[in-house]
Protein backbone atom coordinates (compact mmCIF):
# COMPACT_ATOMS: atom_id res chain seq x y z
CA UNK A 1 0.00 0.00 0.00
CA UNK A 2 1.15 3.54 -0.64
CA UNK A 3 0.08 6.91 0.71
CA UNK A 4 0.40 10.53 -0.39
CA UNK A 5 -0.66 13.98 0.73
CA UNK A 6 -3.98 14.97 -0.83
CA UNK A 7 -4.63 18.44 -2.19
CA UNK A 8 -6.45 21.14 -0.26
CA UNK A 9 -9.31 20.84 -2.75
CA UNK A 10 -9.75 17.14 -1.93
CA UNK A 11 -10.31 17.98 1.73
CA UNK A 12 -12.28 21.14 0.97
CA UNK A 13 -14.80 19.27 -1.20
CA UNK A 14 -15.57 16.98 1.73
CA UNK A 15 -15.67 19.74 4.33
CA UNK A 16 -17.84 22.03 2.18
CA UNK A 17 -20.32 19.23 1.59
CA UNK A 18 -20.29 18.30 5.28
CA UNK A 19 -20.75 21.90 6.40
CA UNK A 20 -23.82 22.21 4.17
CA UNK A 21 -25.17 18.78 5.09
CA UNK A 22 -25.15 19.36 8.87
CA UNK A 23 -27.79 22.03 8.33
CA UNK A 24 -29.95 19.58 6.36
CA UNK A 25 -29.51 16.58 8.64
CA UNK A 26 -30.04 16.82 12.39
CA UNK A 27 -28.64 13.28 12.66
CA UNK A 28 -25.36 14.30 11.03
CA UNK A 29 -25.21 17.57 12.99
CA UNK A 30 -25.57 15.65 16.25
CA UNK A 31 -22.93 13.10 15.19
CA UNK A 32 -20.44 15.85 14.24
CA UNK A 33 -20.96 17.72 17.49
CA UNK A 34 -20.90 14.62 19.70
CA UNK A 35 -18.09 12.72 18.00
CA UNK A 36 -15.80 15.63 17.26
CA UNK A 37 -16.70 17.59 20.39
CA UNK A 38 -17.45 20.86 18.64
CA UNK A 39 -20.42 23.05 17.88
CA UNK A 40 -21.47 23.62 14.28
CA UNK A 41 -23.17 26.93 15.04
CA UNK A 42 -20.35 29.03 13.58
CA UNK A 43 -18.38 28.78 10.34
CA UNK A 44 -15.13 28.17 12.26
CA UNK A 45 -15.86 24.49 12.83
CA UNK A 46 -15.45 23.68 9.12
CA UNK A 47 -11.96 25.19 9.09
CA UNK A 48 -11.11 23.20 12.24
CA UNK A 49 -12.32 19.93 10.67
CA UNK A 50 -10.38 20.61 7.47
CA UNK A 51 -7.19 21.25 9.42
CA UNK A 52 -7.74 18.10 11.48
CA UNK A 53 -8.23 16.08 8.27
CA UNK A 54 -4.99 17.50 6.90
CA UNK A 55 -3.12 16.59 10.09
CA UNK A 56 -4.51 13.06 9.90
CA UNK A 57 -3.26 12.79 6.31
CA UNK A 58 0.20 13.90 7.50
CA UNK A 59 0.11 11.27 10.25
CA UNK A 60 -0.88 8.54 7.78
CA UNK A 61 1.91 9.41 5.35
CA UNK A 62 4.45 9.65 8.17
CA UNK A 63 3.28 6.31 9.58
CA UNK A 64 3.80 4.77 6.14
CA UNK A 65 7.16 6.31 5.21
CA UNK A 66 8.64 7.61 8.47
CA UNK A 67 8.53 10.79 10.53
CA UNK A 68 8.86 13.96 8.50
CA UNK A 69 8.29 12.28 5.12
CA UNK A 70 4.90 13.95 4.47
CA UNK A 71 6.66 17.23 3.64
CA UNK A 72 8.33 15.52 0.67
CA UNK A 73 4.94 15.25 -1.03
CA UNK A 74 3.91 18.89 -0.69
CA UNK A 75 4.21 21.99 1.44
CA UNK A 76 2.36 21.29 4.67
CA UNK A 77 0.13 24.34 4.58
CA UNK A 78 -3.57 23.57 4.33
CA UNK A 79 -6.12 26.33 3.71
CA UNK A 80 -9.86 25.87 4.00
CA UNK A 81 -11.86 27.72 1.35
CA UNK A 82 -15.62 27.83 2.01
CA UNK A 83 -18.08 27.13 -0.80
CA UNK A 84 -19.48 29.99 -2.82
CA UNK A 85 -23.16 30.64 -2.08
CA UNK A 86 -24.05 29.77 -5.67
CA UNK A 87 -22.62 26.24 -5.47
CA UNK A 88 -25.29 23.69 -6.34
CA UNK A 89 -24.96 20.13 -5.06
CA UNK A 90 -26.09 17.85 -7.87
CA UNK A 91 -25.61 14.10 -7.91
CA UNK A 92 -22.36 14.39 -9.88
CA UNK A 93 -21.00 16.74 -7.23
CA UNK A 94 -21.91 14.31 -4.44
CA UNK A 95 -20.16 11.57 -6.34
CA UNK A 96 -17.04 13.75 -6.58
CA UNK A 97 -17.26 14.43 -2.84
CA UNK A 98 -17.49 10.68 -2.20
CA UNK A 99 -14.48 10.00 -4.41
CA UNK A 100 -12.51 12.74 -2.63
CA UNK A 101 -13.52 11.37 0.77
CA UNK A 102 -12.51 7.84 -0.19
CA UNK A 103 -9.18 9.08 -1.54
CA UNK A 104 -8.49 10.93 1.72
CA UNK A 105 -9.51 7.89 3.79
CA UNK A 106 -7.21 5.65 1.75
CA UNK A 107 -4.25 8.02 2.12
CA UNK A 108 -4.78 8.06 5.90
CA UNK A 109 -5.13 4.29 6.25
CA UNK A 110 -1.76 3.64 7.84
CA UNK A 111 -0.58 2.64 11.30
CA UNK A 112 -2.51 4.00 14.24
CA UNK A 113 -4.40 6.57 12.16
CA UNK A 114 -7.28 4.15 11.53
CA UNK A 115 -7.93 4.08 15.29
CA UNK A 116 -8.28 7.86 15.57
CA UNK A 117 -11.81 9.17 16.27
CA UNK A 118 -11.72 11.52 13.27
CA UNK A 119 -10.85 8.70 10.87
CA UNK A 120 -13.48 6.40 12.38
CA UNK A 121 -16.08 9.17 12.19
CA UNK A 122 -15.50 9.76 8.49
CA UNK A 123 -15.36 6.03 7.71
CA UNK A 124 -18.40 4.94 9.75
CA UNK A 125 -20.67 8.00 9.75
CA UNK A 126 -19.89 10.41 6.91
CA UNK A 127 -19.10 7.92 4.14
CA UNK A 128 -22.27 5.82 4.63
CA UNK A 129 -24.41 8.97 5.01
CA UNK A 130 -23.05 10.34 1.73
CA UNK A 131 -23.53 7.01 -0.03
CA UNK A 132 -27.17 6.83 1.10
CA UNK A 133 -27.71 10.37 -0.12
CA UNK A 134 -26.31 9.50 -3.55
CA UNK A 135 -28.39 6.34 -3.82
CA UNK A 136 -31.57 8.16 -2.77
CA UNK A 137 -30.98 10.69 -5.58
CA UNK A 138 -30.69 8.04 -8.29
CA UNK A 139 -33.67 7.90 -10.68
CA UNK A 140 -33.61 4.10 -10.46
CA UNK A 141 -34.04 4.30 -6.71
CA UNK A 142 -36.79 6.89 -6.99
CA UNK A 143 -38.81 4.72 -9.38
CA UNK A 144 -38.14 1.38 -7.65
CA UNK A 145 -41.09 -0.27 -5.95
CA UNK A 146 -41.44 0.23 -2.21
CA UNK A 147 -42.47 -2.93 -0.46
Amino acid sequence: MSAFMVTDETINRVVRWLSREVYRSSYLKEKVEKTLGMTTDSEAWADTVGKAMFQLNIAGVNDRYGDGKAKKFRTLNYTYVPAQPTTIYHLSTKIQVLKSLQCWLYQCMEGEVVKKPLYIFFRTVVEPHLMRSIINDLPEYQTAEWG
